[in-house]
C-alpha cells in the first residue's frame, strides 16, 4: 500500500485506503466483534474529521478506539471524567492553544502518553514540546503511516501491561479474567487451572521479576519448602502454549533471580 501524505488537511494516495481498509473490516468482522470491549482507548484533539476517520480505521485492527474531540476545552473534560491509554493533539490549533492544552493534560495525568503534531519542523519547537511534556513530536506536513507507526510504538512503550476492567493486555497477549480465557493474535489458547494462575500472576507484575519462591506462594498457595523445581516446570508449560511458534517471546528468564512477562 501506498504511503498517504497529510498535506493541508487532505490524503492523497494513488490507492483507495478507505476501500481497501473496510474490505479488510467485512471480512474479519465476525473475529472483532467481540473484542470492543478490550480495545485500548486514545483521544485525538483534532477538528479534522478525516483524520479522525482514517486512524479509527488503521487503528481498529490494533484493538485501538479512537475518540474525537474538536478542541482542547472539551478534551480536558473527557480527561478529568475518565482514563486514556494515550491522547493525540492535532496541528489545527495555534501553538499557544496547544502549548495550554498540552500543560493542562500533563497536569490531570502524568503516565498518559502524549504525541503532539507541530506545524513547524523547527528542532527548538520540537524539544520545547519535549519539555512541556510531550512524549513524542511529529512536525506537519507528515505522513499517515508515521503517524500510526509512532501511536503504536507509544502504545507498546507506556502501555505495555493494560488492564481494561476485565482483561489484561501484554503485547500480543489478551488474558479475559472474568471468562478465564486467553488469547493471542485472537487465537485461544487452552490452558489448565494452574497454568492459568501462573500466567495471570506474571501478568499483572508485567515487567517485574519474580523469583521462584514469590510464584511458588502466590499460586499454590503455600510458602517455599525448598524446592521450585515445579514453578520451572509449569514455566516450560506456559513457554510451550503461550511462546511456541512466535517471534516475540512474552516469558523472559532472568537468571539467578526468577521469571517476568514482559512484551
Amino acid at each position: 500500500m501506498d504511503i498517504l501524505q497529510h498535506s493541508a488537511g487532505k490524503y492523497k494516495s494513488k490507492l483507495n485506503f478507505t476501500y481497501i481498509i473496510m474490505n479488510l473490516y467485512r471480512n474479519n468482522k465476525e473475529k472483532y466483534k467481540d473484542g470492543v470491549s478490550n480495545l485500548r482507548k486514545l483521544l485525538l484533539i483534532d477538528p479534522h474529521a478525516s483524520l479522525a476517520r482514517r486512524l479509527q480505521i488503521s487503528l481498529y485492527f490494533e484493538k485501538v478506539e479512537v475518540v474525537q474531540e474538536w478542541d482542547g476545552i472539551e478534551a480536558i473534560i473527557r480527561i478529568r471524567e475518565s482514563s486514556w491509554d494515550m491522547v493525540v493533539i492535532g496541528d489545527a490549533m495555534n501553538l499557544s492553544s496547544l502549548i495550554s492544552v498540552l500543560i493542562q493534560l500533563r497536569s490531570l495525568d502524568k503516565s498518559v502518553p502524549i504525541l503532539v503534531i507541530i506545524d513547524s519542523d523547527l528542532s527548538r519547537e520540537r524539544v520545547r514540546m519535549f519539555h512541556l511534556g510531550a512524549n513524542d513530536v511529529l512536525s506537519y506536513p507528515y505522513h499517515i503511516e508515521e503517524l500510526v507507526v509512532r501511536v503504536l510504538n507509544l502504545l507498546h512503550l507506556t502501555g505495555r501491561h493494560s488492564d481494561h476492567g476485565n482483561s489484561i493486555i501484554v503485547g500480543e497477549l489478551l488474558i479475559d479474567t472474568r471468562r478465564r480465557l486467553v488469547f493471542r493474535q485472537d487465537k485461544e489458547i487452552q490452558l489448565t487451572r494452574t497454568e492459568y494462575d501462573l500466567l495471570l500472576f506474571l501478568s499483572k507484575e508485567t515487567g517485574n521479576v519474580q523469583s521462584r519462591e514469590k510464584i511458588l506462594y502466590e499460586v499454590w498457595g503455600y510458602e517455599f519448602l525448598g524446592n521450585t523445581n515445579i514453578v520451572d516446570v509449569y514455566i516450560r508449560y506456559l513457554r510451550i502454549k503461550i511462546d511456541k511458534g512466535y517471534k516475540n517471546k512474552l516469558i523472559k528468564t532472568v537468571r539467578g533471580v526468577g521469571y517476568m512477562i514482559s512484551d
